[in-house]
């Protein structure tokens, strides 16, 4: 399972490459996914992110090979504010 945290406050959760290529393609922000296949290594001002990987910071976000979705660049406050939901969040 993999959750989308969008500029506009959005979240799109899926689980399949169908439900990837159906979700919005602009304006993301954060990808988690409860599949990490690498070490964890993400903390936020709560404490350490434990359970899945987070991609986040990028122009092109693809961390599945399922295809392209766009960052966009927002203020750090908005940002941070997506940021600290996002590692917060229980998708399970």
């Amino acid at each position: 399972m993999w959750r989308i945290y969008y500029a506009d406050g959005s979240v799109v959760d899926g689980e399949t490459a169908n439900d990837w290529v159906t979700a919005p393609d602009d304006g993301v922000q954060v990808v988690i996914s409860l599949n990490p296949g690498v070490p964890l290594r993400w903390h936020y001002s709560g404490g350490p992110v434990r359970g899945y990987e987070i991609w986040t910071g990028e122009d092109i976000y693809n961390p599945f090979g399922w295809g392209v979705k766009h960052g966009s660049l927002m203020s750090d406050a908005d940002y941070t504010t997506i940021w600290e939901r996002a590692c917060g969040d229980s998708i399970a």
